[in-house]
């Protein structure tokens, strides 16, 4: 009871158990009750029990950027937050080139006792990477769709 937990499809706090079911509050506040037979037969994901969790943040940039310099100032700016635990590696490795942008994974580690400090950890290494960029030149691409209009499609259009 109390733990973050992942079963049956369901993710959230621990709020109940009995010898039938076990009670779940989903992060958005839905209440859901696992009969314990299904918990017993299917895999279950205690986020909970090590008190720290993983973060894994993808990101893209642009192909005109110097990927070294990237990955410097990504491990800076990561390991510079509060919440990134140091005795932990953070890591930086390269994906794949994609359709608008160089891809890659940037991993590190929080304190974790409930959902909230996961999310806020995302949401503040999204932050501090945009800022961090932003102030470096460092691109971060969008897709750029270009629509091709057949020009006998106008015309019978016009008609």
């Amino acid at each position: 009871v109390g733990d973050f937990v992942e079963t049956n499809s369901h993710y959230g706090k621990v709020t109940h158990m009995d010898l039938r079911n076990t009670v779940i509050e989903t992060t958005s506040g839905q209440v859901v009750f696992i009969p314990n037979k299904e918990i017993f037969d299917t895999p279950l994901i205690n986020f909970s029990k090590k008190k720290i969790r993983r973060v894994n943040l993808s990101l893209g940039v642009s192909y005109g950027d110097d990927l070294e310099k990237v990955k410097k100032l990504t491990l800076k700016v990561i390991e510079g937050l509060d919440m990134c635990l140091t005795d932990k590696e953070t890591t930086l490795v390269y994906d794949e080139f994609g359709d608008s942008s160089i891809n890659f994974t940037v991993r590190f580690w929080v304190k974790f006792s409930r959902q909230f400090d996961y999310r806020s950890a995302r949401s503040e290494a999204i932050i501090a990477i945009k800022k961090a960029f932003d102030k470096e030149g460092i691109s971060i691409p969008f897709p750029i769709r270009t629509l091709d209009i057949d020009p006998k499609l106008v015309k019978s259009l016009k008609k």
